[in-house]
């Protein structure tokens, strides 16, 4: 059935965007039909007192002075109708069925208040608990969480409780490291960065090659940042090399892996070639080209 709620989710979002029109263009026309009310009756007025003597043309002028004040007497009657009446354009206030909790007997809203995503981590992590250390039993659950939570705010807040377990349980890198290629392990490490969960331990597992391998997947999508930051210095230095000897690499990738890198990570990196001279000076001269604030500290030692 979770099929009917998604669609009614749908037809909520749907709603919500047509009320949001209506009210605009109520608004609009309300200002736009008073000012015109207004104009009318200050040129009717205007003519009025210019055709003294007129009877044809000044009985004209009444007319439309008449006819503007009905006018704006209607437009007051229906403001007060419409603001008078609650909910009158707030159909995306109607209450909508909404999806169950995958395994809790509750609801879950399309827009989430603070007491329901606290359930909804609580839920989760309880799930992930239940569940110990079987890899196929976590990896299922997760498949489960991206099928149930169509809603990518929802979706987000519900992995970020189950990445966070994960690492309580010192499962992460564990489930990471069971999966079959890259492409998998690339959507793993997206996911973490969506949920706004940190993956040292998985980052700290990686192996040399996979490293380089998750890193030029990750570039393509342009989100390497978050990976970089959590590698160790002798890891750094490994992707610099791979990143250097790889023949299809241009000087503009290591350009962007040394810009992508905040101080910190510069250094360890510096520091893990230790005395490898065969990189360390292709390092220092990719460093002086990105003009990397590291040169001018490593002419003060």
């Amino acid at each position: 059935m979770n099929f009917i709620y998604i669609a009614l989710a749908a037809e909520g979002e749907t709603i919500s965007k047509l009320t949001a029109g209506l009210n605009s263009i109520y608004r609009y026309s309300i200002s736009i039909g008073g000012i015109l009310a207004f104009g009318i009756i200050i040129f009717a007025g205007i003519e009025y007192i210019i055709s003294a003597g007129n009877v044809s043309r000044q009985q004209n002028a009444k007319s439309r002075i008449f006819n503007a004040i009905l006018g704006l007497v209607i437009l007051l009657g229906a403001v007060l109708i419409i603001e008078g009446v609650p909910g009158l354009l707030s159909f995306s206030k109607i209450e909508r069925p909404t999806p169950p909790i995958s395994g809790s007997g509750g609801v879950l809203k399309p827009v989430i208040n603070s007491e329901e995503e606290a359930k909804l981590a609580d839920t989760i992590k309880q799930r992930v608990a239940a569940v110990g250390t079987s890899i196929p039993q976590l990896k299922a659950l997760l498949e489960e969480i991206k099928n149930t939570y169509t809603n990518s705010y929802i979706r987000n807040k519900a992995l970020a409780a189950y990445f966070s377990e994960l690492q309580n349980q010192g499962q992460d890198a564990a489930v990471f490291n069971s999966l079959g290629n890259i492409a998998e392990k690339i959507a793993y490490l997206e996911m973490h960065r969506r949920a706004d969960v940190n993956m040292v331990d998985i980052a700290y597992s990686l192996n040399k090659d996979d490293a380089y391998q998750i890193y030029k997947g990750l570039s393509v999508s342009g989100n390497p940042v978050d990976l970089l930051r959590q590698l160790k210095g002798v890891q750094l230095a490994d992707l610099f090399i791979n990143i250097y000897e790889d023949k299809d690499a241009k000087d503009a990738d290591l350009e962007t892996f040394l810009k992508s890198l905040n101080p910190n990570k510069m250094m360890q990196l510096y520091s893990s070639l230790g005395n490898d001279k065969a990189h360390l000076e292709p390092l220092l001269i990719f460093l002086r080209r990105i003009n990397d604030p590291l040169i001018d500290l490593l002419k003060l030692r």
